[in-house]
């Protein structure tokens, strides 16, 4: 017996729907690979730039340690100069009071 219309048709129009299905999937794996690819790239990318940020990073890390230690170092400069400074402020009153006890007596 032939095959009916009706079966002959409703096999032509699934081969037809599983090449067009066929076809899509196809279109979207390709169209995949292509955003594969960007987010490879952009990833790439981001590495490259954290790595980057990160040397950056790294040298104000040690450009602030660095000026922190001599922010500390002139500090105690700064108490030295402060308590030599205190010493001859001292020394000058002891002898702003000489010159004056001289002068007292010069002038007797």
């Amino acid at each position: 017996m032939p095959p009916k219309k009706d079966d002959v048709l409703s096999q032509k129009s699934a081969a037809a729907s599983s090449d067009a299905i066929l076809a899509a999937v196809n279109k979207l794996g390709a169209e995949l690979a292509k955003v594969s690819q960007q987010v490879d790239g952009i990833q790439k990318s981001m590495e490259e730039r954290l790595d980057t940020t990160e040397k950056h990073l790294s040298t104000l890390q040690n450009d602030h340690s660095q000026t922190q230690q001599r922010l500390e170092e002139t500090d105690v400069t700064f108490s030295q100069v402060d308590v030599r400074l205190s010493e001859l402020e001292a020394t000058c009153a002891e002898l702003q009071a000489a010159n004056a006890l001289k002068a007292k007596m010069n002038d007797l």
